[in-house]
């Protein structure tokens, strides 16, 4: 059957008992060839001599229609041209000619794109050159399979840069597009390729406090690349909040009279109350110090909008402690073991700061002024307490409130 293949008629062939060719009218000898399974493939037909032959281009899907067509054309060039069997070992040298690295083709496209959008220029070169580059080192494109890429991924989320690797395969996309149109490769192999939900894993976190004071120390002791970034960091052990509380943090929700932050849990869609220590009130006031009150209303202000905050630290966090070691949200383990163990503050006024639903004797559920008489002692102890063991970590000590 001949017909003028588009999107929708190809969509529309429905697989049956048996495999079966649909023509391509615009190009003589491509077809689109449907098994029993649904796996659609473009194909050419095409003779040599007394033989027929047939060349498979690409599967449906991946390869589209329109690249599909090119290539078909490209190989009725070299078979009726150059005389050329396309299945032969010469028609492959032929197409080796133009090979090139996968780094070389991305670099291509960054030209492009850096004219189109020079702001995002600077950040998507960097994660190429940091992290798709080193992996694929010198690799030719034509060689790289799908499996490849989906190992990179792999790769890129057992370091814990999920979001990274994301948009590195979002920009891989448009890459393949740019070697497809330049006749390097016949398909776009990343296009399909699902990323799926990281599976829900232990949040590691430490709780022995000789060596929680060592990770303390390591973050006072890192150069970090701006003070948003810094000071929401150095918060999370004093705060152990939520991260995506955290950095939608606004300064209207702090007071700083009363040394309190009041706002509403993601979570739950409580009103919580988290007292605050001289020593999380001082690292605020180093913020407000820079004029970041005055640019925005969020206290963690994004660089790159002006009504915005910063979508996440993970990846500067990361860079100073391991997620095996340690984790943003393991912040909250840590504070209720060591809180309890440690400082000897009871597991349900501990419960209420962490935010969670703990009913009372009548099923009365959380309220944000519960054991706040007990929260606020609690809250600066915890902030004294992280300042002593970091000042022992040296001599090794561990300090208890009994002591």
């Amino acid at each position: 059957m001949k017909v003028n293949l588009t999107d929708r008629k190809i969509k529309s062939l429905k697989a049956q008992d048996k495999k079966y060719k649909t023509w391509d009218i615009a190009v003589s000898g491509l077809y689109i060839l449907t098994m029993p399974s649904g796996y659609k493939a473009f194909k050419l037909a095409y003779r040599i001599g007394k033989y027929q032959k047939e060349s498979t281009l690409g599967q449906y899907p991946i390869l589209s229609l329109q690249a599909a067509r090119k290539q078909a054309i490209k190989e009725k060039q070299m078979i009726q041209v150059d005389k050329i069997d396309v299945s032969s070992e010469k028609a492959q040298e032929k197409r080796t000619q133009n090979l090139t690295t996968l780094k070389d083709v991305c670099l291509k496209w960054l030209e492009e794109f850096k004219t189109e959008y020079p702001k995002k220029y600077p950040e998507t070169k960097n994660r190429m050159v940091k992290h798709l580059f080193p992996y694929f080192d010198k690799k030719l494109i034509q060689d790289i399979k799908r499996q490849d890429i989906k190992d990179f991924l792999t790769h890129m989320k057992k370091k814990g840069i999920r979001h990274t690797a994301l948009r590195i395969k979002q920009n891989l996309v448009h890459v393949w597009n740019e070697a497809r149109d330049r006749e390097l490769v016949r398909e776009n192999i990343v296009t399909g390729i699902t990323f799926k939900k990281t599976e829900h894993t232990h949040q590691v976190a430490e709780v022995n406090p000789k060596k929680f004071a060592v990770l303390l120390n390591r973050i006072d002791s890192y150069k970090f690349p701006n003070i948003e970034v810094e000071v929401a960091i150095k918060l999370l052990p004093h705060l152990f909040p939520r991260h995506s509380e955290l950095v939608a943090m606004k300064w209207k929700d702090i007071n700083f009279d009363n040394q309190t932050w009041e706002y509403m849990q993601t979570k739950t869609g409580d009103v919580r109350l988290v007292p605050l220590s001289k020593q999380v009130i001082g690292l605020l006031n180093s913020l407000k110090t820079v004029g970041s009150a005055d640019q925005s209303e969020y206290v963690f202000a994004s660089d790159k909008s002006k009504t915005g905050h910063i979508s996440q630290f993970r990846n500067e966090f990361i860079k100073i402690i391991n997620p095996e070691e340690h984790t943003i949200h393991g912040f909250r383990a840590s504070a209720r073991t060591m809180l309890q163990q440690y400082l000897k503050y009871s597991p349900d006024v501990i419960e209420h700061q962490l935010g969670h639903v703990v009913p009372d004797r009548l099923g009365k559920s959380y309220n944000r002024t519960t054991h706040i008489e007990d929260r606020i002692p609690m809250m600066t102890d915890w902030s004294n307490y992280l300042d002593e063991i970091k000042r022992n970590a040296k001599q090794m000590k561990v300090v208890n409130k009994d002591d």
